[in-house]
């Protein structure tokens, strides 16, 4: 029998019973944990980037570290502000918004984070000085 039995979300990966092969051995393509299940990480799922190219058009000089933000965004999963704080340390809960500092505070990205979902949706990109007019909070 080829296919897998079962599939369970559990602590942001998603693990998958083992993989039989047609001649009844383990699939071994992918790596497996120690009780032979499937494990595949979740990455955060981006929603709203067009926000970033809405923005960067008009702020060419924020287009390398929003890049690098997308980028380590995507390449995480977080089950918790901890975690994201963990890996971006400037980041401030801003109930219920998720507010990163982008090139050194000069710029600021508004999102709302489902950790659940692995999902973050991108609101508001700003240059600081329309980040503390606050009209993003209404």
């Amino acid at each position: 029998m080829s296919g897998y039995s079962s599939m369970r979300l559990d602590a942001g990966a998603m693990v998958l019973t083992a993989l039989i092969l047609n001649d009844g051995e383990l699939a071994t393509k992918w790596p497996l944990t120690s009780d032979n299940n499937l494990l595949l990480y979740l990455q955060v799922r981006l929603i709203g980037r067009e926000r970033i190219s809405e923005f960067t058009p008009k702020n060419p000089a924020s287009v390398a570290s929003l890049k690098a933000w997308q980028k380590n965004m995507e390449s995480n999963s977080f089950k918790s502000f901890v975690e994201l704080k963990r890996v971006f340390g400037s980041a401030d809960y801003v109930k219920p918004h998720t507010v990163f500092n982008i090139r050194g505070n000069k710029y600021r990205l508004i999102s709302l984070v489902d950790y659940e979902l692995g999902a973050v949706l991108i609101e508001y990109v700003l240059t600081h000085p329309e980040y503390d007019k606050g009209k993003w909070r209404h």
